[in-house]
């Protein structure tokens, strides 16, 4: 997917929009949680099918957690937006900055 959406001459809107949400699908992907209880066995009925058929059940799965993928992340940071993060690690920055430099200080 890389290496086709990389190749691409004209990229999109929506691949521009959807671009930053795309890490997130694939840290939620890793997390051990959701491996185990939802994506660990979720292919398993496609082996009974017809390969063709078995090779489209894959793929639109596939394509569905991607897009809940999406939809989860796009909610984190429209949460992380409402409750202001990047200001509150700016705060925190300054009183771990101003700790250092005391701690600095009175080490030499």
């Amino acid at each position: 997917m890389v290496l086709l959406f990389s190749r691409m001459k004209r990229k999109g809107k929506i691949i521009s929009k959807l671009s930053p949400f795309v890490l997130g699908v694939y840290l939620l992907q890793l997390n051990r949680v959701i491996w185990k209880t939802i994506i660990k066995d979720a292919f398993i009925f496609v082996t009974k099918k017809n390969i063709m058929i078995g090779i489209l059940w894959v793929l639109g799965l596939s394509s569905i957690l991607f897009l809940l993928g999406l939809i989860v992340d796009w909610l984190r940071s429209k949460i992380a937006k409402g409750i202001k993060i990047s200001a509150i690690s700016k705060k925190i920055i300054k009183i771990v900055d101003k700790l250092l430099v005391k701690t600095f200080v009175f080490l030499k």
